[in-house]
């Protein structure tokens, strides 16, 4: 993983991810299925849900839509304080959002 967002770019994924053969993924620490960051860093994704397990993206993730929205400009000095500025670093595992 980087260790500075310079050149990361994080998108926050409220919905479930879907794979391009139609499986929802689940996060194997905790089995979320849905409020994700993804992390787009040379040409590798990356996979954090809220409890703060990380994982490399699988092959077959259907991300097209993502890249549609321009990133917010939020800016960190670190990924770290990215990561958890977002909510993302386990403090709020198993919390789910009302939307």
């Amino acid at each position: 993983m980087p260790d500075t967002p310079a050149s990361a770019l994080l998108t926050e994924h409220p919905e479930p991810l879907i794979t391009t053969d139609g499986f929802a993924l689940a996060c194997p620490n905790c089995r979320a299925v849905q409020d994700w960051l993804l992390i787009h860093y040379r040409g590798d994704t990356w996979i954090r849900c809220r409890c703060a397990h990380e994982r490399p993206a699988p092959d077959n993730l259907d991300t097209t839509g993502d890249s549609d929205q321009p990133p917010p400009d939020r800016h960190w000095p670190t990924l770290d304080q990215a990561i958890t500025a977002l909510g993302f670093d386990g403090l709020l595992a198993r919390t789910r959002w009302n939307a």
